[in-house]
């Protein structure tokens, strides 16, 4: 599914970060060090926790008015960040297929030399 929610970007000038903050999604908080690392952490943040909330059949809160979110948090910048869940399942299916075939190749090799060491010529 395609999701798209506005995320509060923060500069920590402190820290040297940008903290990005979803007032819609708890616990979703992204960083990076420029804009561009922020709002590329941000995507992924939100794609994972939406993903997690889907398997669950968990309660989407609708977003936020993105309007009304400048005129409360007055020197940040907000930013409608898109989710699309769909590109992350088929990430994380290909990473597991990926594994499995790199176990068992592994496992192949491994009883290759064994069998190998049982049939050597011991003359």
């Amino acid at each position: 599914m395609r999701y798209m929610y506005p995320a509060i970007f923060t500069c920590k000038r402190d820290k040297h970060m940008i903290v990005a903050d979803f007032p819609d999604i708890a616990g979703c908080r992204a960083y990076g060090h420029t804009m561009e690392e922020a709002m590329e952490s941000a995507r992924v943040a939100l794609c994972r926790t939406l993903l997690e909330l889907e398997e669950r059949s968990e309660f989407f809160p609708p977003p936020s008015d993105s309007t009304l979110l400048r005129l409360q948090n007055r020197g940040c910048t907000i930013c409608v960040v898109v989710a699309d869940t769909r590109h992350i399942r088929l990430d994380r299916e290909l990473r597991m297929k990926e594994a499995a075939s790199w176990n068992q190749k592994k496992h192949a090799v491994s009883h290759g030399s064994r069998l190998q060491h049982l049939f050597e010529f011991k003359g």
